[in-house]
Formats: C-alpha cells, sequence, structure tokens
C-alpha cells in the first residue's frame, strides 16, 4: 500500500502541535466553536497514535524518537512535550464538567438547525447542553488512552509534582470514563414494531430480495433472530433498551442499536450511584445507524488487549463494560444478519440502504457494511473463520461505494452523491423539539469511514488477489483524503477537510482545521499501522504447499545424513548444520509466513541437490 502511516502522523503531528499550541498554553476550536467532542477529537489526534503505535509512543522518554519530537517542537523539548500534554489533557476534562465537578457530555456547536437555508433559528441553551452518544463514545476512547498514557508515564516520573499531576489527572479521566459508559448504557435501544407498521415496511423492503409475500419474508427474518431475541430480552438488565414484553412476540421484528443520545425516560444505572449525574433524556427511542457505529467504535476500545494487559478499568468499569460488551455483540450480529439476509443476493447489496423511518441513503449502506466488518472481526478475535467468499463480497460492496461517492469516478457538478461528502448527510434529532427548535447532526465523514473499514477488510482477508484489490482500493481512498488537506492559507495546514480540492462542492471552507475530520483520518492511519504490523493473512493453500516441500527437504536432508560425511572437511558438516537451522526455522514460520517459509525450503532443497551431485562425481568411475 501507498499509505505511510508513520510519516503521515508525524506530519500531522507537526501541524497539530503547531496549530494546537501558541503562546505558551492550549487553543481549541477549529471550524467550529469548541465542545466537549471537538476538544477530544483534537487531544486524540497527538494522544491516539502514541498510545496505539508502539513506534510512536511518548509514554517513556527513553523511548521517545527524534522524529516524534522534532514533529512535536512547538510543544517545547522531550520534558516539555509530556508536561503540555498533560497540561492539555488537565484542562479538558477539567472545562466538562459541571458544578458539581461531575463529567459532562454536551455536544455544543456541533448541533445545527434542522433547515439552515430557512434560517431556522438556532439551539437554545438546553439543547446546547443535551448530551449525545458521539461525546460518550469519544471520551470512552480518550479516557482509556489517557489512563494507559499514565500508567506507563509514572513509573519512569521522579518529580513530586508531576506525579500529583498524573495522579489528579487518573481521577478525573477515570470518573469521565465511567460517566461515559453509563451514558452509552442509557442511549441503548431496542426499537419493536408490526410488519405492517411503516417501520416493519421499510426494513422488509430492504430484507425481501425475492418475490415472496412480506409476510413470510419476515417470518423468516424473525426466526433467524431468535438467540438475539432471547438475549434481548433476559440479559439486557440495566440502562436502557429494557423492552421485555414486546419482544415476547415473535410475530413483531425489531431493531436494537444507539439512538442520538439518552433516551427519553431512560432508567438509572443503579451500580454507579450518585457518582455519576444521571440527567433525564429527550432522544427518541430508536437506533440510529449513525450513532450505533459511533458508540460501536468507543466500546471496542473497552475490550482491546492493550485494556486488558494494563487493567485499565477498575471492578465497576468493568461490569459496565461487560453490560456494553454484550449489547455490542448482539448489535453487531442483528446488523449483519440483517445485512446478509437473502439466498443469492444480500439485502445490504441492494444499494442504497433504507432505514426504517424510510430515509435512504448511501451513507446508510456504509454504515450497515461498516457493521458487517466489525462484527467479522469479532468472529476472527474469536476464533472463528470468516469465509473468503463473504469477505470479496463485502469488498465489492466497498469498491461500489467509492464509486457511487465519486471517489473513483470522475464527480460531476450537481451530483446529488456530492453531498455525501459537503456538506454532509443530516439528521434529524428527533426529541430535540421538546427543549426547541428541532435539531439535527451532519455526518460527513464519508470517506474516511469508507477507508477505515476497507483497510479491515484487507487485515481480515487471506486471498492473495483480494488483498490486492482491496489495497489498491485502499491507496485510491488515501489519495482522495490526502488532496483533501488544507492549504497554506489557513492555521490548519496540513490537515482536515477541503473537499473542494478534488469535488467540485461550492466554496473553499476558511482554513481551520476540523477536528473531526483530522482526527478520522488519524484513526484510519492508525488501523493502516497496525494492519502493517500484524502478521500477515496466511492462504490455507500456500501452506499445504509449504508442507510438500519441506516435507520432501526433510526426507533428503535424512537421507544424506544416513549417508555420513566421510572423508568430508568442516564445508559439509557447515553445510549440515545450516540446512537443520533453516529447516527448523522454516518448520516455525509455515503457517505463520509460508511465503517465508518456502523460500528457506527451497533454498534446503537447492543445497541438497548439490550436495547430491558431488556425491555422484566423486564415486563416478571413468570408462578405459
Amino acid at each position: 500500500m501507498l499509505i505511510e502511516p508513520r510519516e503521515q502522523i508525524l506530519d500531522i503531528w507537526r501541524s497539530v502541535a503547531g496549530n494546537s499550541f501558541r503562546g505558551g498554553k492550549w487553543q481549541w476550536g477549529g471550524d467550529r466553536e469548541r465542545n466537549s467532542i471537538s476538544d477530544a477529537e483534537q487531544l486524540l489526534c497527538i494522544l491516539y497514535p502514541a498510545t496505539q503505535i508502539p513506534q510512536l509512543r511518548l509514554d517513556d522518554i527513553d523511548e521517545v524518537s527524534d522524529d516524534a519530537l522534532t514533529a512535536l517542537r512547538p510543544l517545547g523539548n522531550d520534558v516539555d512535550v509530556i508536561r503540555r500534554l498533560l497540561e492539555g489533557l488537565v484542562e479538558y476534562m477539567e472545562e466538562y464538567r459541571d458544578e458539581d465537578g461531575r463529567p459532562i457530555f454536551t455536544a455544543g456547536s456541533y448541533l445545527d438547525p434542522l433547515d439552515p437555508d430557512q434560517k431556522d433559528p438556532g439551539p437554545t441553551r438546553e439543547q446546547l447542553d443535551l448530551e449525545i452518544v458521539d461525546a460518550f463514545s469519544m471520551s470512552v476512547t480518550l479516557s482509556l488512552a489517557t489512563i494507559g498514557f499514565l500508567q506507563i508515564l509514572r513509573g519512569g516520573v521522579s518529580s513530586r509534582r508531576t506525579i500529583a499531576q498524573i495522579d489528579h489527572l487518573n481521577t478525573l479521566a477515570s470518573a469521565r470514563l465511567t460517566a461515559a459508559m453509563t451514558g452509552l448504557l442509557r442511549s441503548f435501544s431496542v426499537n419493536v414494531f408490526e410488519v405492517d407498521d411503516p417501520a416493519g415496511r421499510n426494513l422488509c423492503s430492504m430484507i425481501n430480495q425475492g418475490s415472496e409475500p412480506d409476510r413470510i419474508v419476515a417470518e423468516r427474518f424473525s426466526r433467524s433472530l431468535r438467540d438475539i431475541r432471547t438475549r434481548l430480552r433476559e440479559e439486557v438488565t440495566i440502562g436502557s433498551g429494557l423492552v421485555k414484553e414486546e419482544l415476547e412476540n415473535e410475530n413483531r421484528l425489531f431493531e436494537c442499536g444507539w439512538s442520538w443520545g439518552i433516551v427519553k425516560d431512560a432508567g438509572k444505572v443503579e451500580l454507579v450511584g450518585d457518582d455519576v449525574p444521571q440527567r433525564s433524556g429527550v432522544a427518541e427511542d430508536r437506533p440510529y445507524l449513525y450513532f450505533t457505529g459511533v458508540a460501536l467504535d468507543g466500546i471496542e476500545d473497552l475490550f482491546t488487549s492493550r485494556t486488558r494487559i494494563l487493567g485499565l478499568l477498575d471492578d465497576t468499569q468493568q461490569r459496565l463494560a461487560t453490560s456494553l460488551q454484550l449489547r455490542w455483540e448482539l448489535c453487531t450480529q442483528f446488523w449483519n444478519r440483517a445485512a446478509t439476509f437473502g439466498s443469492e443476493q444480500w439485502a445490504v447489496e441492494d444499494v442504497p440502504w433504507t432505514t426504517t423511518d424510510g430515509v435512504t441513503n448511501d451513507y446508510f449502506t456504509l454504515f450497515v457494511v461498516s457493521m458487517v466488518v466489525q462484527r467479522m472481526a469479532g468472529e476472527r478475535q474469536s476464533g472463528e473463520r470468516t469465509q473468503t467468499a463473504s469477505l470479496a463480497r463485502v469488498g465489492r460492496l466497498l469498491e461500489e461505494l467509492a464509486s457511487r461517492g465519486r471517489i473513483t469516478r470522475r464527480p460531476l457538478e450537481g451530483e446529488v452523491s456530492l453531498s455525501l461528502h459537503s456538506p454532509g448527510v443530516r439528521l434529524r434529532l428527533m426529541g430535540t423539539e421538546e427543549l426547541g427548535p428541532r435539531q439535527s447532526w451532519v455526518v460527513s465523514n464519508y470517506s474516511s469511514l469508507l477507508l477505515k473499514r476497507t483497510l479491515a477488510t484487507v487485515g481480515l482477508t487471506s486471498d492473495t488477489a483480494e488483498r490486492r484489490r482491496l489495497a489498491d482500493l485502499s491507496d485510491k481512498l488515501w489519495d482522495h483524503l490526502q488532496r483533501r488537506r488544507l492549504g497554506q492559507d489557513g492555521a490548519g495546514q496540513g490537515l482536515w477537510d477541503q473537499p473542494a480540492n478534488v469535488l467540485p462542492v461550492g466554496k473553499s471552507k476558511n482554513g481551520s482545521p476540523s477536528w473531526y475530520h483530522t482526527q478520522r483520518v488519524v484513526e484510519c492511519l492508525v488501523v493502516g499501522a497496525n494492519l502493517m504490523q500484524s502478521d500477515p493473512r496466511v492462504s490455507a493453500e500456500l501452506v499445504e504447499q509449504v508442507a510438500e516441500f519441506l516435507a520432501e527437504a526433510e526426507h533428503i536432508f535424512d537421507q544424506e545424513k544416513l549417508k555420513g560425511t566421510p572423508n568430508a572437511g568442516h564445508s559439509i558438516r557447515d553445510t549440515f548444520e545450516s540446512i537443520a537451522a533453516r529447516l527448523e526455522r522454516a518448520r516455525d514460520l509455515e503457517t505463520k509466513k509460508p511465503a517465508t517459509a518456502l523460500v528457506l525450503a527451497q533454498d534446503v532443497l537447492r543445497d541438497l541437490e548439490t550436495i547430491s551431485t558431488a556425491r555422484r562425481s566423486s564415486t563416478s568411475v571413468t570408462p578405459l
């Protein structure tokens, strides 16, 4: 792949540091006024790679690379970099607390009027204070990154002042993590409806890929969800989404996921007591595909190997994480089954996807495909094997979405698909009208989300041709994103997002960075870096071929050893020792790096043939 994650992240760090720290203090905000989500995204542009990529770690002064320190030079020298990061994190954690010192997760300037062209009034004070799933999820990621960063950093710090600052920040981050997890538990939604309801008809329009009556298809789909229905009814016991009676009727359909915020009438999570403010919610009790994807991303960070190995969760957080992981599993299972429902054509292959509230858009197809990829990744981690054919179908869908989004095809001015990038898809936040004019949420990360899921799919497939095809798509997506960087004439030089650079979408933006877009590009680069650090995916056919080569090489080697090495000098004995070592190494690599093992086996076979030829030459008799 053409993506160079390390170099690209260092370039981004250079721009982020120069933009974010001026005059001896942190500068917040970008193309919008600062809010709890945007500020978290700004910090994660530095902290997320520093805690996810070992070569870019900042938590051990002795291990920090020179090029990382050079990139972060606007923050100061090696000691200053750490000190300034700690200051920024403390400032963030203290800024977004209520009068009682408890964490808040307000959306602020990320809220938009539902119809800006009609000059709808802006959000009221109560609406600006609404807590939203994006804030919960981003805070889970930031808090975990902070706690892990502090845990390693503390072991190498001797200054009492710095240790006290680390302990204070750790307390703030842990409290914020608990509150964010609680918010996610209270934003979960299970929407139950009749087949003949508008929601039922819209769902059937997607899953019915044949000519059968909707009622028959709905019954078959409902049967396929029995295990999920049972677990939702019996195991989801805290937070929101408790719909036991409605789920008992198998003639009803349902969907599960996350609403845009704390759902109306959501129950309190008794586990956390009064330490976490559990405010009343107004969000519609219905899953939104975008916010479901956002929630799943944050929850994934709770059960990574890093979180487990470093022991980042306390006892209460462990119990909250268990409940969230249950929701993650049920949600990805549901959407995977909905997406892949159909005997010949999958439902999600009938592009574009229509949501249960009747809205159709390519963006929704991308959200559903994203959950399919997340489900496949979860199955891979649990030891299940994903079918190559299924991954190939996902790959074709990703290619189609890149084409439909005019990323890999020439865009024409005025095309509807251009709105995926600018201004984005406007989601109605149902329930906000209780506190003022109805608000919306604009989603415009189509390109970066498509790249992130493409890279994840590359990591899942072992088919060489499919990996090459997806890697080529990744390169095209990255080239598109690269060209959307802000230019020389703004404060956000080298950051994102300027879609007008590559798409006919009207006037350019003001040159200030969008932390929303920049942080999501950084996520893509982290996924790319982890993909490059992982062991290559193994072809079963190649493993079988290597086994045949090694079997022959070992057998011939045993024959040569049986013949002995009389009159042989050190040279032949050294060759035998080298062959034995290479065969042992090839066996170690047989199932991990079969191509490398194959090369070693071929080298051994060549050496053995040379030895055999030498034997024949030395024993041949010249005729008289």
